[in-house]
């Protein structure tokens, strides 16, 4: 459910694109060029992989979690707090 609600934030098109930026990582041992590079970085950096974690995180955790770990770096912990619904 977690991961789902992550990939439903790149269109389908951009879904494709990370698979084939990963293989290509894969398969040439993680040279990828500047552009490929500058590419799959925007889309990881779209998917919000660290609040996929710490949502995962937060479900099997049996203690509360530390705020300053929902929270993210300093600046951005509304974003954070909103999406994990806190």
């Amino acid at each position: 459910m977690i991961v789902w609600r992550h990939g439903a934030l790149l269109r389908p098109a951009e879904r494709r694109r990370l698979a084939q930026l990963l293989v290509l990582s894969l398969v040439r041992f993680g040279r990828l060029s500047r552009s490929e590079h500058r590419e799959l970085r925007a889309l990881v950096v779209k998917l919000r992989l660290r609040l996929m974690f710490v949502a995962a995180a937060k479900r099997v955790s049996p203690i509360p979690l530390p705020d300053r770990l929902l929270a993210g770096p300093a600046g951005r912990a509304g974003a954070g707090r909103r999406w994990l619904g806190r």
